[in-house]
């Protein structure tokens, strides 16, 4: 829900203002550029910070790993296409990163931003591809894999770092015990 300021000119329509997905505050950005080609209009983009109750509300399943505030945009292009892509980042800055079984924290203040491409399947998993944290002293890259409940299924990183001297190949699959 919400209330969207809408403009119309002869050029464009544009749409604007907050909404609510899921009781969470949001901001909501679209514009359709009249006698322009579908792919080059500008994405549909939702913005939010994100702390970890806003986190559970939305069924994001992070704050195991994540916590604390990040900022994060969702853009959407395609919609009504017959086909659409969407992708987030976040700026993870201002959040806490924890990485247990690596022995690796990133702490509140030091700059790293998340960004990937979101693949929703016919079976309802989904694929986060071109999965990247990067960051003063965090480089990730790679790929993830979500059942249809939204749970970590398996995960592929061609790049591994937390520290300038240290680039592992990590692969992973998660069993039926978990």
């Amino acid at each position: 829900g919400g209330n969207l300021d809408v403009n119309l000119t002869d050029q464009a329509v544009e749409a604007k203002g907050p909404i609510t997905i899921k009781g969470v505050p949001a901001e909501l950005a679209w514009q359709h550029i009249f006698y322009t080609p579908a792919d080059r209009q500008p994405p549909i983009r939702v913005t939010a910070s994100l702390d970890e109750a806003t986190r559970d509300k939305l069924g994001i399943m992070v704050n195991h790993l994540v916590q604390g505030p990040t900022p994060v945009t969702l853009s959407i292009s395609g919609l009504g296409e017959g086909s659409h892509s969407m992708s987030m980042q976040a700026d993870l800055t201002n959040a806490r990163l924890l990485f247990g079984s690596m022995g690796w924290t990133k702490p509140v203040g030091r700059a790293a931003n998340v960004q990937f491409n979101v693949v929703s399947k016919e079976d309802g998993s989904t694929d986060l591809d071109n999965f990247k944290i990067l960051g003063d002293d965090i480089a990730m890259e790679g790929a993830v894999a979500l059942d249809a409940q939204q749970h970590l299924k398996e995960f592929y990183f061609s790049d591994f770092s937390v520290n300038r001297g240290t680039h592992v190949e990590i692969t992973a699959l998660v069993r039926d015990d978990n």
